[in-house]
């Protein structure tokens, strides 16, 4: 292999590497790692051959080239697989391969890290879908509303000059003006964008009280439900490898995010207070990843081929999961949808009234 493929990459090829090594990159790696290790090649010569490999086809300047290369000569040098995987995937694959490392069951965990990965990019698509009715009615709504305060309403202007307008008038009459004014025009599209950034900020960093109350709403509750349900297929499939519960969740805690780490926090110190996960989850009052499920890993907690049974649930817990979103989403779709058409009602109400005054002044004139 050519040296330049084997010399340690710098920052700029990690960037390029993390940047077009998205899920379909490293899933096929993940892949290929998988069916030669089933096949008893030991993973050094593994990942010397996808090195080389990589190297005839895209050359030995390409950032996959440099990191397969890299991998293969970490590995060669004794490095941990999870060490490697570290360098150039993300934290939460590493710390997964660890737990493969420990327990002998590498090619599991990548198996169990590609569904993971999958069933997370189908939920959150699902999710993402199903907020796409509702934004859409929320921007129709300002773009009507837009179109009568800039159009409509210049027109009415001079006419209802000097002229008392009341009722739904006076509300549409308050509205138009407001959008009109430069305070609303600059204020609004950036509380919008304000607004959108703390939302995505808050799915995965806001935690307490008050979060666990906005959990049981959508679009928090999609939150709730899909790292609910993931946790639940990664634990389990942990445990059916024999890996022991606590252990398990002290290698999940260390590269969660704090939303998932305020959960997986509480069901550590219920583990070692000596409950199970079930109980520890019924009595925090998480519904994580929601209250049937919590119920579910309570009945089955006593039951000796308990990890296997967990392991059904976690696949049931994700198929209900994604019917689950669609349904809220659906909902909250309609929801929004009467609010846009009460909307228009009023604002062609308030019209009808205005016009009407109009006509009153003039017949009185």
């Amino acid at each position: 292999m050519d040296r330049r493929a084997t010399a340690s990459p710098g920052p700029l090829a990690h960037a390029i590497f993390r940047l077009m090594g998205g899920m379909r990159l490293r899933h096929r790696i993940y892949r290929r790692v998988i069916v030669q290790m089933a096949a008893g090649r030991p993973i050094k010569d593994v990942f010397a051959d996808l090195a080389a490999r990589s190297e005839r086809r895209y050359g030995p300047r390409d950032p996959a080239t440099q990191a397969l290369a890299h991998m293969a000569r970490g590995l060669r040098e004794g490095r941990a697989i999870s060490q490697v995987f570290a360098d150039w995937f993300p934290k939460e694959d590493a710390a997964l391969l660890a737990i493969g490392e420990t327990t002998g069951r590498v090619p599991e965990i990548l198996q169990l890290i590609i569904e993971t990965g999958q069933s997370r990019k189908d939920l959150s698509s699902v999710a993402l879908k199903g907020l796409i009715s509702p934004l859409t009615n929320i921007a129709a709504s300002f773009a009507v509303l837009w179109y009568l305060s800039d159009k409509v309403m210049p027109v009415f202007a001079p006419l209802i000059k000097g002229h008392p307008v009341t009722g739904l008038g006076a509300v549409v009459v308050g509205l138009a003006h407001i959008m009109r004014t430069w305070a609303f025009l600059i204020g609004f599209p950036v509380g919008l964008v304000a607004l959108g950034v703390a939302f995505v900020y808050s799915q995965s960093r806001w935690t307490g009280r008050l979060r666990r109350i906005f959990d049981r709403f959508p679009p928090w509750s999609f939150t709730r439900r899909i790292q609910g349900a993931l946790w639940l297929s990664n634990f389990a499939a942990l445990s059916q490898a024999g890996m022991q519960e606590k252990d398990a969740m002290e290698q999940m805690l260390r590269n969660a995010n704090p939303y998932v780490r305020e959960r997986l926090r509480a069901i550590r110190n219920g583990l070692l207070a000596g409950r199970s996960v079930g109980e520890t989850l019924a009595r925090s009052g998480f519904a994580f990843p929601d209250t049937d499920t919590v119920d579910d890993l309570t009945i089955i907690a006593n039951y000796p081929d308990y990890a296997a049974r967990m392991n059904t649930l976690s696949v049931e817990t994700l198929k209900e999961t994604e019917s689950a979103i669609r349904l809220s989403a659906k909902s909250l779709g309609i929801v929004m949808e009467a609010l846009s058409s009460l909307l228009m009602v009023i604002m062609m109400l308030g019209i009808f009234s205005i016009l009407q005054t109009l006509m009153t002044s003039v017949a009185g004139a």
